[in-house]
């Protein structure tokens, strides 16, 4: 249409008609159109001729149009964003209040959570008790001790139950007798149905039983909690003393059988992609130093010095 036009210079809508082969009705739509994007424009003096607009001239026309457009859009998502940034702050802060008498709280961040756990334990004045079912490493156990010294200085109870697999990590069997010497008491047993703590009156149980890392409820429910405490009275009747010296000697067959979880696996897979901090962070919705701490327990784990090594150390252990 608009080469019709061109070529005519001014037109009316029969002329338009016989060279398009349109009916009536299309080549006033495809008018109306090109007038639209200022590429043809209507005579002020007879309503049914119309010429064609320099495009350049046009061009310029349609992309400050545009620009505007793009400008009020940035503006509408900016407001939006604010927008949502507030309702999701309203959600998290709704989700960690508690409501008497149960008490209900869900966190899906691991820094929340842990930080939740200590603003409790660093008040708790009876019992901690705990299914540890992601190994930890032996800088983790010995980085516990100071809280642990003052949780049983002030008569607290500790006890912790972890799968049997740990016991075959020497490192890590030293630095927990070491800690069952000072009175915290850990037991073994063959398997474990998920990550469960309680804190004195308080229940953390994992979201997702084979990956912690997702998220915690947290309860005061009564009921919930006769049933957590009876679940790890009974397992820990049946828990076994941690052995005073590990059988199976470490070697790296044997820490090829350490599990990892899902988010370790995906860290390391993405890492192996060239992810960087900030861009796993935002990928596996953590925080920058919930990924950074969960790098340094993978590289310690590994025995690596640098991440190009502690990548080719996973692969070795097929944990890539």
């Amino acid at each position: 249409m608009f080469e019709s036009l061109a070529v005519l210079t001014r037109s009316d809508v029969i002329e338009l008609m016989d060279r398009s082969h349109l009916t009536r009705h299309e080549t006033e739509q495809a008018l109306t159109e090109l007038e639209s994007h200022s590429l043809a424009v209507r005579s002020q003096v007879d309503a049914t001729s119309w010429r064609a607009m320099n495009p350049l001239a046009a061009k310029s026309d349609r992309l400050a149009h545009i620009e505007s457009e793009v400008i009020d859009a940035l503006r509408m998502l900016r407001l939006a964003r604010a927008e949502y940034t507030s309702l999701t702050s309203a959600y998290l802060n709704a989700a960690r209040t508690v409501s008497a008498p149960h008490g209900l709280e869900v966190l899906t961040d691991r820094d929340e959570i842990l930080q939740r756990m200590e603003q409790l334990l660093n008040g708790t004045k009876r019992r901690v008790w705990s299914f540890l079912t992601t190994r930890p490493t032996p800088r983790a156990v010995r980085e516990s001790k100071p809280l642990d010294d003052l949780l049983l200085a002030r008569g607290v109870s500790l006890r912790t139950i972890i799968p049997d697999a740990f016991a075959r990590d020497r490192r890590l069997m030293a630095g927990m007798r070491e800690r069952t010497s000072d009175g915290v008491e850990i037991r073994l047993t063959p398997d474990l149905p998920g990550r469960l703590v309680i804190i004195d009156e308080w229940v953390f149980v994992a979201l997702e039983p084979s990956d912690p890392d997702q998220g915690a409820l947290i309860t005061l429910s009564a009921g919930l909690r006769a049933a957590a405490t009876d679940l790890f009275e009974r397992r820990w009747t049946t828990a076994t003393s941690l052995p005073s010296d590990p059988e199976v000697p470490v070697t790296d067959e044997v820490r090829e059988d350490r599990d990892i979880s899902p988010s370790e696996r995906l860290l390391l897979e993405l890492m192996a992609q060239g992810y960087k901090d900030e861009k796993l962070a935002r990928t596996l919705n953590l925080s920058v130093r919930t990924v950074r701490r969960m790098i340094a327990t993978l590289s310690e784990d590994l025995g690596a010095n640098s991440r190009f090594q502690m990548a080719l150390l996973a692969r070795s252990r097929r944990w890539l």
